[in-house]
C-alpha cells in the first residue's frame, strides 16, 4: 500500500465558527466547502505545503456503541482504495465494500483497535450528463 496524504477531520459543533478561528487566527486556507440550507456541515483547510485539516459537525443521531470514539475521523488517501481494501482483507479484517459517496469519492472505513474511525478514500472522476 502506498498513501499520498493522511488528513484529520474534527467533529466540531459549529464548523462556521471553526472556519473563522482556523482562517483568522492560525492563518489557514479554506479549500472546500459544504453546506445545507446556507449552513456549513463540512469544511477543508490548508496551511502552507503539506499541512491539511477537514472539520465536520457532529452528528447528534450517531448510532454507534458506547466507548468508540467520535470527535476525530483520521482520513487517508492512498493510491488505490480497492488495494487498500484487498490488503486488509489479507490481514484478517473483515472489511464493507467500497461505497462512492455524495461528494464524489470512493471510501471505505474501519475501526482501529481503540475505536477510532479510519476512512481510506480516491477522488473518483465526475460523468458529465
Amino acid at each position: 500500500m502506498k498513501f499520498q496524504s493522511m488528513v484529520p477531520m474534527l467533529a466540531v459543533a459549529d464548523v462556521g465558527r471553526s472556519i473563522h478561528f482556523y482562517t483568522q487566527t492560525l492563518g489557514f486556507q479554506l479549500m472546500g466547502l459544504l453546506e445545507n440550507g446556507g449552513k456549513p456541515f463540512w469544511a477543508r483547510f490548508k496551511a502552507d505545503e503539506d499541512v491539511e485539516l477537514m472539520v465536520t459537525t457532529r452528528d447528534a443521531n450517531d448510532d454507534r456503541a458506547e466507548g468508540e470514539f467520535r470527535d476525530v475521523v483520521l482520513y487517508f488517501y492512498p493510491e488505490s482504495v480497492e488495494r487498500v481494501r484487498a490488503h486488509l482483507i489479507d490481514s484478517g479484517m473483515v472489511v464493507g465494500k467500497t461505497v462512492v459517496t455524495f461528494y464524489g469519492m470512493n471510501e471505505i472505513r474501519i475501526t482501529d483497535p481503540d475505536g477510532y474511525e479510519l476512512c481510506f478514500g480516491e477522488n473518483i472522476p465526475i460523468q458529465e450528463a
